[in-house]
């Protein structure tokens, strides 16, 4: 199972680890928790229908096993001990990257797909099962993956973000302070930052394991009143997830958001009309492979955000 997953998937771990010693550890843990089992199978299977994707079934066994995953961890949630954290980590990141994978390989939707609704079921996912291995941090600590997981956390922390060099800082941020509730304008102020940020740094460097940091990391620094807004498509929200389309976009080694940077950006701009292109033009640039085109955005903000 160690090699057949690493096969598929080395290029999931950061470049300076022992990806054949890791991956033994990773199997052998596997097979005392079967829902990591069946989640990285569904990761396996993803990252083949990703290399062909005429062979549907893998796809089709992908989501078997992601489902079979899912269904055995809410056992395990309901009672979580030191034991278990290690694996529970494991087990959110693939989570998080086939809840993102499932839209993204999609090639024929229908009018109920909502690519946003996918991402907020896998951005939920990811917040609630890192809340509660959250006690055993220091635990993680003293496990043979912590060099790996230390080499993910700081990928790209000598750089400094600079949201403020992303086209429309300024008008985005007067979008975010038009909300009436300020639990709303900070969770916004929040979410934009981070967003701009990330993007700020990918275009510093490309570094694989620093954007699967920033894509991975996103549903946490994201607060919740900011996902509530985004659930009722709030248009503020909106424009905020289309610069994080910007961010699957361009991030380097993401192979598994296939085509959901196009999904979401067109389901935004669907969602927003006419009125709001101004503050949409620049990551619709950005994701039609247009970067030459300069963002312009409207003087007047005063709409409903």
């Amino acid at each position: 199972m160690a090699d057949a997953f690493l096969n598929d998937t080395d290029d999931l771990l950061p470049t300076h680890v022992d990806t054949r010693d890791f991956m033994f550890q990773m199997a052998q843990l596997a097979t005392t928790k079967t829902y990591l089992m069946h989640e990285m199978l569904a990761v396996s299977g993803l990252r083949r229908f990703s290399k062909d994707r005429g062979r549907r079934e893998l796809m089709t066994r992908a989501l078997y096993h992601q489902s079979e995953a899912l269904r055995l961890v809410q056992f395990q949630l309901e009672s979580v001990s030191e034991d278990d954290c290690l694996a529970l980590l494991f087990f959110t990141s693939h989570a998080a990257l086939c809840g993102l994978a499932e839209p993204a390989f999609c090639d024929t939707h229908d009018e109920s797909f909502d690519p946003i609704g996918k991402c907020l079921h896998s951005f939920q996912l990811s917040r609630g099962i890192t809340t509660l291995i959250m006690p055993y941090w220091e635990v993680l600590r003293q496990t043979w993956a912590w060099p790996a997981i230390a080499c993910q956390i700081e990928a790209g922390s000598d750089l400094t973000p600079q949201p403020q060099s992303i086209p429309g800082y300024m008008h985005l941020r007067c979008l975010a302070f038009g909300l009436e509730r300020e639990t709303d304008r900070q969770a916004c102020l929040k979410a934009l930052d981070f967003t701009l940020g990330a993007i700020s740094l990918i275009q510093q460097r490309e570094d694989t394991s620093m954007s699967r940091r920033l894509v991975s990391s996103w549903p946490m620094e994201t607060s919740v009143t900011f996902h509530e807004l985004l659930s009722g498509r709030r248009p503020v929200s909106l424009v905020v997830i289309a610069y994080y389309a910007v961010l699957l976009k361009i991030g380097a080694g993401l192979w598994w958001v296939g085509r959901l940077p196009e999904a979401l950006i067109e389901q935004v701009v669907q969602s927003l009309g006419a009125e709001w292109a101004d503050f949409i033009s620049w990551p619709r640039s950005v994701i039609q492979g247009d970067v030459s085109t300069p963002a312009a955005f409207s003087q007047s903000t005063a709409r409903t955000v």
